[in-house]
C-alpha cells in the first residue's frame, strides 16, 4: 500500500501539472475500511476499530497510527505539488486540498465537530494558516464556502435544510 499510494499521488500530481484534470479525489478504502496496515502495526479492520469504546486506548492508538500515516501521505503530496513551478508560484499555490472524513466519531456516527483540513494556496481565495471552529455549521456550509472561492453564487449547496450559509473568516 505505501508504494501504491506514492505512485498514485505522483500520478495525480503529474495529471494536475499537465492540466489533464482540475479535480480529483483520493480514497484509500470504503467506509468499512477492511484494509490492514501492517507497515504501521495495524492489522484490525478500520471500521471495527472506529467503533471501539472511547476507553479502548489500544484501538484508538491503532487508529491514530493509521491517521498519522495518512497525514504523511498528504504531506508527501503537498511537497510534490510545491516542487512543481506554476506561474509566479507553485502548483500547490494554485491548488485547494480538502481532507476530511464521513463522520467525526465512528463509535457514535456523530457529525458534530467534523474536522477538516483545508490546504494549498487556492490561488489566494481563502485565508490559510488558521484554525477555525464553528458552532452549528454543517459540511454543506463548508462546501458552499469553498465553492464561493471558485465563484459559485448559489445560496446553498447540497440539501438546503442542512445548509445554514457561508462560513465566516475563511474567504480572503
Amino acid at each position: 500500500m505505501p508504494g501504491v499510494s506514492r505512485e498514485h499521488l505522483d500520478l495525480l500530481a503529474t495529471a494536475l501539472a499537465c492540466d489533464l484534470t482540475r479535480a480529483a479525489s483520493v480514497q484509500y478504502s470504503t467506509g468499512f475500511n477492511r484494509i490492514r496496515y501492517p507497515w504501521v502495526d495495524s492489522l484490525k479492520e478500520g471500521h471495527a476499530l472506529s467503533h471501539s469504546a472511547t476507553s479502548d486506548a489500544a484501538a484508538w492508538a491503532e487508529l491514530t497510527r493509521r491517521q498519522v500515516w495518512h497525514a504523511g501521505e498528504l504531506a508527501y503530496f503537498m511537497d510534490r505539488l510545491a516542487s512543481i513551478p506554476e506561474g509566479d508560484g507553485t502548483l500547490l499555490d494554485s491548488t485547494l486540498i480538502v481532507w476530511g472524513s464521513d463522520v467525526s466519531m465512528g463509535n457514535s456516527h456523530s457529525l458534530d465537530r467534523m474536522p477538516y483540513l483545508i490546504a494549498g494556496g487556492a490561488q489566494g481565495t481563502l485565508r490559510m494558516g488558521q484554525a477555525l471552529a464553528y458552532q452549528g455549521a454543517t459540511s454543506s456550509d463548508l462546501l458552499l464556502t469553498l465553492l464561493r472561492s471558485f465563484g459559485y453564487e448559489g445560496a446553498t449547496f447540497g440539501f438546503a435544510a442542512h445548509s445554514t450559509g457561508e462560513l465566516s473568516g475563511l474567504l480572503a
